[in-house]
């Protein structure tokens, strides 16, 4: 799969199980879609409406970053070209720093589940529900894998491992929702340690794994080496909220600057250990910018709205998109196959195609969940009472 390749690529939901301020199963980690009660007050709003418009930002970043890769990249546009050369270097860039954000935003929203402990019923039927939902759309993968035969993108869907061993070893983009029932439990039975001395041993962990890694990155592999920005999540959430409330132009002016810097530095040959170090702090750079940028837009109206929409609606968009660039692939390799002549002879249509098919994916997932709801099939999209009870 292409997108093993990158070492420093990463992955990733309406309601669950409890208010999005808390929640942590996939349904609302990545998504949030239950309905929020009344704000006590503007802050309190305020708080909710950045988290939002960051979650929005996130799954977009996720559906453009798998558009490029599964598709555009194989639209015959040249890489020497002004779109080819743009839309590479945003790829590279959303590939490395888009997931650490959804993570540190998810770790955010399982504070209080971690901090019950697992023995504490929400904290168990979370990640029974983040379980359930990684099974329901890894077998939905695997039949709508099957049925498009041997077209090559399917392998995006299925993943290389036997779906059976894929109930243990995530191999596909579910990886995250996965991680997410691992995560939760994982947390809650270290909950009385340090909390630097967790983030420290997963950041050794992350750094660690990039090094040996050495060019290719398992899927699943993911789920162990991200663990760090979740973490992050968890344990600073508080010191996040007050960044933000006080802090929001510093923290986008300091990460606006910091994030392109350690991209140049990364092409000086400095030491592989040094390297990924970086890395990982260019990633909470790029966590810290895009907190203090999200704070600042949902002071428009538009913008809060508009975050609010995608940001709550982020699960049927997450698992639904990978079938829908696969379908447009396929018919750009036959009913559509003049578009790529198109796209490619044209810099203006090859810089606005990604971007227009983005927004055009994102709307007919979010069209396609309230169809699948509306037909009582809303099991797909939350966990049934039986089973979380």
């Amino acid at each position: 799969m292409e997108e093993k390749k990158a070492v420093h690529s990463t992955e990733a939901p309406r309601s669950g199980v409890s208010a999005p301020a808390t929640a942590t199963d996939a349904s609302h980690a990545v998504s949030g879609t239950g309905r929020r009660a009344p704000s006590s007050g503007r802050q309190t709003s305020a708080r909710l409406e950045w988290v939002d418009t960051a979650r929005a930002c996130c799954v977009i970043a996720v559906v453009a970053y798998h558009l490029y890769i599964w598709h555009f990249a194989t639209m015959g546009v040249s890489g020497g070209s002004i779109a080819g050369a743009a839309w590479e270097e945003i790829s590279d860039d959303l590939g490395a720093l888009r997931m650490p954000l959804l993570l540190v935003l998810s770790g955010m929203l399982a504070t209080s589940k971690i901090r019950h402990g697992f023995g504490h019923g929400k904290t168990r039927r979370s990640v029974v529900s983040n379980y359930y939902l990684y099974l329901v759309w890894l077998l939905i993968y695997a039949v709508v894998g099957s049925f498009l035969g041997s077209y090559s993108p399917t392998g995006h869907l299925q993943g290389d491992l036997p779906v059976a061993l894929q109930l243990i070893v995530p191999d596909t983009t579910l990886w995250f929702i996965y991680a997410l029932a691992v995560y939760v439990p994982a947390l809650s039975l270290v909950r009385m340690a340090p909390p630097l001395l967790i983030i420290g041993v997963l950041a050794v962990i992350n750094v660690a794994i990039g090094l040996l890694a050495d060019g290719t990155e398992p899927l699943g592999l993911k789920v162990i080496r991200l663990a760090v920005y979740f973490a992050i999540g968890v344990h600073a959430k508080d010191l996040i909220f007050r960044l933000v409330g006080t802090h929001k132009y510093a923290m986008a002016g300091v990460g606006l600057v910091a994030v392109p810097l350690l991209t140049v530095v990364f092409h000086l040959g400095i030491p592989a250990a040094l390297n990924e170090t970086l890395h990982l702090f260019r990633a909470l750079a790029f966590v810290g910018a895009s907190f203090g940028i999200t704070a600042m837009l949902v002071r428009f109206r538009w913008c809060a709205r508009a975050g609010r929409w995608v940001g709550t609606r982020t699960l049927g968009i997450y698992v639904l998109h990978p079938v829908l660039i696969i379908a447009l692939s396929i018919l750009a390799d036959g009913p559509l196959r003049s578009m790529r002549t198109v796209v490619a002879d044209s810099t203006a249509l090859a810089l606005i195609y990604p971007v227009a098919t983005t927004v055009l994916i994102v709307s007919t997932c979010v069209l396609i969940e309230r169809l699948l709801i509306a037909c009582r099939l809303g099991v797909l999209f939350r966990a049934p009472a039986w089973i979380v009870k």
